[in-house]
């Protein structure tokens, strides 16, 4: 494989994330490199503990328990959530005026507090100059909820033909990948809007017969990665109550396996589709990326879905660390130790001399763990386990005799 490289050294990191799998052939210099990266990981010595310092050398440890980096991605993860619920909340209430909160709180699986700090943003929300007329207007009135949109929401939307065509092209090709299209059935109720949307706009931009399905036939439009492929079936599985045999790559563990799970639910989220249901290899609830999927088949084996209530929420896609899973301790430069906080489930985070800070958390996923620090390089420390600490040293001593075989 030929790639164009910019940044030297965030490349010599990704590639030795693949550990065995990959070696660089040329240009010497990023051989070099890549070597020399690993040579520094294979000889590093396991640091021994040393007192903490707070900034100005005190010894205190700062927010032991909630690091400052775990809760800033947290933050970044709440307030996404939010803007995808107003993003939802919004047309619902403008096509459902006077619904209740209650209704609201049940629809959007949220909590009533939280629902009344959504609605209260929005009396925020509008154009310069921020006049009534330019502001969504919200009224809650006994609970009931309505919602009248700002007066420039009014004005019709002017585009040329040249960016309608485009527009619905795109939009057919989501509904005919989001429905079922099996069995005769009709698909997500959800795309109902989306397609009466696309009907106005087939009649404005191609009103001739058969305009708009020549069109559509004769423009392809490839929307997603493999994930969208195991859609039609997952649906109708779920629709069926039929279990599905997958084929699993777990990237936490390093392993391809075959699993029988009874699915309840697919949705999206973060940009990557997702389902969730009961896996019986494990006995549990587990959830699983669309995109690491290698076969799919529903099998004629029916299940019994849990409660609907249940069954319509998703797990948190959150590591959660379980009682079994053992502590591991790195000291990473200051500088690394935030965006480390959107991997790994710190439990604490104390700040050292010279710049570097103390992550501790918990976790089973050792594989995935070994690759992560050898792509972060000899820069992190790891205090403990001691057995991490060695698999790392090997793993790096694996990959450089590749490249001592090359070279002879």
């Amino acid at each position: 494989v030929r790639l164009p490289v910019v940044d030297e050294d965030g490349f010599v990191s990704w590639v030795i994330g693949f550990g065995e799998d990959a070696i660089v052939r040329s240009p010497d210099r990023m051989r070099k490199a890549v070597v020399g990266r690993l040579e520094a990981i294979s000889e590093a010595k396991r640091p021994r503990r040393r007192a903490p310092s707070g900034p100005s050398g005190s010894g205190k440890a700062t927010k032991p328990a909630g690091a400052a980096s775990r809760a800033a991605a947290a933050d970044s993860r709440r307030s996404l959530g939010r803007l995808e619920r107003i993003l939802l909340l919004v047309p619902f209430c403008v096509s459902n005026p006077g619904v209740s909160i209650e209704e609201l709180s049940r629809r959007f699986s949220t909590s009533r507090k939280e629902l009344v700090e959504d609605l209260e943003l929005l009396f925020l929300c509008g154009l310069p100059e921020y006049t009534p007329a330019d502001l969504i207007e919200v009224s809650v009135d006994e609970d009931h909820v309505s919602i009248r949109m700002a007066d420039y929401f009014a004005k019709p939307l002017r585009i040329t033909r040249t960016e309608a065509i485009p527009l619905y092209v795109r939009a057919h090709a989501l509904v005919e990948m989001l429905q079922i299209g099996r069995n005769g059935s009709e698909g997500l109720q959800e795309l109902a809007p989306l397609k009466s949307a696309l009907d106005k706009l087939a009649a404005a931009l191609l009103p001739q017969d058969g305009g708009v399905a020549d069109l559509a036939e004769r423009i392809k439009v490839h929307l997603e990665s493999s994930e969208a492929r195991w859609l039609p079936l997952l649906r109708e599985a779920v629709t069926q109550r039929r279990t599905v045999a997958i084929e699993y790559y777990s990237y936490s563990r390093d392993v391809l396996s075959t699993r029988r799970v009874d699915p309840y639910l697919v949705f999206s989220s973060y940009g990557h589709w997702y389902t969730s249901g009961w896996c019986h290899d494990v006995s549990g609830r587990r959830m699983f990326r669309l995109d690491r999927v290698k076969s799919l088949e529903v099998t004629q084996d029916t299940f019994e879905p849990p409660d609907e209530a249940d069954a319509q929420l998703p797990p948190p896609l959150l590591y959660v660390p379980g009682p079994e899973d053992e502590r591991v301790t790195l000291r990473v430069p200051e500088s690394a130790g935030v965006s480390l906080g959107e991997y790994l489930p710190v439990e604490s985070s104390t700040q050292l001399r010279g710049g570097r800070r103390e992550l501790s958390f918990r976790t089973s996923a050792f594989p995935w763990l070994e690759k992560l620090l050898l792509r972060l390089g000899p820069d992190v420390e790891i205090v403990e386990p001691a057995a991490l600490a060695a698999s790392v040293k090997e793993a790096a001593r694996r990959i450089l005799s590749l490249y001592e075989r090359k070279k002879r």
